[in-house]
Parts: structure tokens; sequence; C-alpha cells
């Protein structure tokens, strides 16, 4: 990744820069997920009030579009890109990893389904609960 040089801007994150880009969107999927993690007890406290509401509709538009289209580019461009790039390496080991990660990218989008379903109730006025993330605390 690049980073600023002192004096000068950082560098952006777009299409000219697609590994900057894709970080960017990392970034943007861990603040959605903390997002959730927060309204596990928002929704516990005061249940779906505007607040609510309003975290759960923009936690579903991020991860029905931007989140969706993110793994789609990884695995259209960025991993064949990667493939290519190791021709005459290890390109197995590479592979084994790709699929690894799509692999994740399907199960990822399974539990989404799963949270999903609630968050849509949740956006809609009505109180619902939400699964936890596992982590402990």
């Amino acid at each position: 990744m690049s980073r600023p040089v002192p004096g000068f801007p950082a560098p952006g994150a777009s299409t000219e820069a697609p590994l900057e880009m894709l970080s960017a969107c990392h970034a943007r999927i861990e603040r959605q997920c903390a997002t959730l993690r927060r309204l596990v007890p928002h929704l516990a406290a005061h249940g779906a009030d505007d607040e609510a509401r309003t975290a759960a509709a923009n936690v579903l538009r991020y991860f029905d579009s931007a989140a969706k289209h993110h793994h789609d580019d990884e695995e259209k461009d960025l991993f064949p890109a990667l493939i290519e790039s190791m021709a005459g390496s290890d390109a197995v080991c590479l592979r084994d990893l790709t699929d690894a990660l799509s692999a994740d990218h399907r199960a990822l989008d399974a539990a989404w389904q799963r949270v999903r379903a609630s968050l849509a109730i949740i956006a809609a006025g009505t109180s619902a609960s939400l699964p936890g993330d596992g982590r402990r605390r």
C-alpha cells in the first residue's frame, strides 16, 4: 500500500490505485461490522427506535451493494491477476489461497443472508434480535 509523504496529500483510493481501493473497502466493511456489534445492545435497550432503524437500513444498503461488488471485484479481477503474476512460481499455493478466500466469500454471504432478514425487520420499525458475532468479550 502507498504511504503519504510528509508535505504531500495521501494517495486517494481509486481505480488508478486498485489495492488502495480494496483496502479502503475493507475498512468500510469493518466499520459496518462495528455498527452491527453496537446495534445488538442498542436494540436490547431501545428497541427499533429511529437510530436502530437508520443503522439497520445503512448496513443493509452497504452489504447489499458495495460489499457484494467488492467480493465480485476480488474474484473476477484481483485473484486471476495474482495467479497470472505468479506464473512460474508456486501458483498452486496461490490458487489454494484464492480458492479459500472465495469459499470465505460464500460463507460470509450465507451469514449475511441470516443477519439481513433481521435487519430488514428492524429497518421497517419492528424490534428483532440480531445473532451475536461469536466474539468473546
